[in-house]
């Protein structure tokens, strides 16, 4: 029975840590303006005593926000544009909790007029990865793209969003750009096309974020586009054993953040002896890359090779 209980410890104690090993953030805030956030009518009109568990639910939501901002950074490098990460927090802000896989409070004090929370964050990885791509943020941290913009029939007040979005897009303005957006909103609808030399990509939708977003992110994912961005590599491989380990092998190159905008499993062929398989991959940081598939491949014993099919003498070597 005692053994059994130690068991039973052991493996919760294992969990509580792979749950909780994430992003640990503190945050802090007056008295007052907390209140006023809270939104407790009796605690604005009298001077009552502050619910820290009520309080906690206001500083919460910044704490996430602060723990995704340091997994940005981690992903994009400290060198990125503090203005950039910003404008894209107050895009994810109404969204932030879907971000969190489960945080654990460390500390929540109330000292000197102020509230001091401190929160272990676990984040969706994969989410912020895809949110980084999907406002261009992982496309353009080493080049900014120009581009021209075309307005029709649109509300003053989202130039302040289009501003934001341009920022966190990492495009800036120039009317002699190949690229060319025309931006239209009628009766709650809004309508973009995006033209250049090679192509055209049409949307539409009730929302100009949802909007910018889909045109921008179909843009950049284009190969010839990536091409341009980042550098592309072809790795080939052999001598595995099964077609499992291949996988496990695909799955290890998606979690490389930072380092790996996107890559394809292009080829799988089978012999009397082994398992060979090629992929195509677009990075950032190819030193890193290569440092990565060099540790995970030759503990396995697999041969390989990689191939510049590109480059971009922006991006590091």
């Amino acid at each position: 029975m005692l053994k059994r209980s130690m068991f039973i410890f052991l493996v919760c104690f294992w969990f509580a840590r792979v749950v909780y090993a994430g992003i640990v953030v503190s945050v802090s805030q007056d008295v007052e303006s907390l209140k006023k956030e809270m939104n407790c009518t009796e605690c604005v009109d009298k001077n009552c005593t502050l619910d820290l568990e009520c309080a906690k639910n206001v500083l919460l939501k910044k704490a996430f926000l602060q723990a995704f901002e340091e997994k940005v950074k981690t992903v994009l490098g400290n060198n990125t544009e503090s203005k950039r990460i910003e404008f894209l927090k107050d895009f994810v802000a109404p969204e932030i909790k879907k971000f969190i896989y489960g945080y654990r409070q460390i500390d929540l004090t109330e000292q000197d007029n102020q509230v001091f929370l401190k929160v272990d964050c676990v984040l969706d990885n994969a989410l912020v990865q895809k949110t980084l791509k999907k406002y261009g943020l992982l496309f353009t941290v080493n080049k900014k793209i120009p581009y021209n913009l075309i307005l029709k029939s649109i509300d003053p007040e989202k130039l302040i969003v289009l501003n934001k979005l341009q920022v966190v897009s990492g495009l800036y303005l120039e009317p002699q750009a190949e690229l060319q957006l025309n931006l239209s909103q009628e009766n709650g609808l809004w309508k973009g096309e995006l033209v250049w030399s090679k192509g055209r990509i049409v949307e539409e939708s009730g929302s100009l974020e949802d909007l910018w977003t889909r045109i921008w992110f179909a843009y950049f994912s284009l190969p010839e586009v990536m091409d341009n961005l980042t550098k592309r590599l072809s790795l080939n491989t052999t001598s595995w054993i099964t077609v499992n380990d291949i996988y496990d092998f695909d799955n290890f190159l998606s979690k490389l953040d930072g380092i790996v905008v996107q890559k394809d499993l292009a080829q799988i062929a089978l012999s009397s002896t082994s398992i060979s398989a090629k992929w195509n991959i677009w990075a950032l940081n190819v030193s890193a890359l290569k440092n990565k598939i060099k540790d995970f491949l030759e503990e396995r014993n697999i041969i390989y090779s990689l191939i510049f099919i590109n480059s971009s003498s922006n991006l590091e070597d």
